[in-house]
């Protein structure tokens, strides 16, 4: 294993699971190396394979605990939500300039494909 860099989260000799400041993706793509993003509009980006959440689809619910709040709700008896819906993103042109294969069933499964 090579030594951790400024970009938290482990190191592997041939797979990296990026940080998600755009410094350390401009990083990864001049060093030819594949990278997991954790939000998907780093595979927009040139990023090989993104599985998170999607930002923009928590604000309606971070509006709706605004609201509350605002009418009085204590902040601390309200109840903790999770994202309910994950997607995994794929960028087919990075694949190839890394020279990797990415499994059909893979493809299948992505709910965004950039080719």
């Amino acid at each position: 294993m090579a030594p951790r860099s400024h970009c938290y989260g482990p190191r592997f000799d041939h797979l990296h699971l990026a940080c998600v400041f755009s410094f350390c993706h401009v990083k990864y793509q001049a060093s030819n190396l594949p990278a997991i993003y954790a939000y998907p509009y780093f595979v927009k980006e040139g990023g090989l394979i993104a599985y998170g959440i999607d930002p923009a689809s928590l604000h309606p619910r971070a509006a709706g605990y605004v609201d509350r709040i605002l009418k009085g709700a204590n902040p601390a008896e309200l109840p903790v939500q999770v994202p309910t819906k994950y997607e995994l993103a794929l960028n087919l042109r990075t694949a190839k300039a890394l020279g990797l294969d990415v499994p059909w069933f893979l493809q299948q499964r992505a709910d965004e494909v950039i080719e």
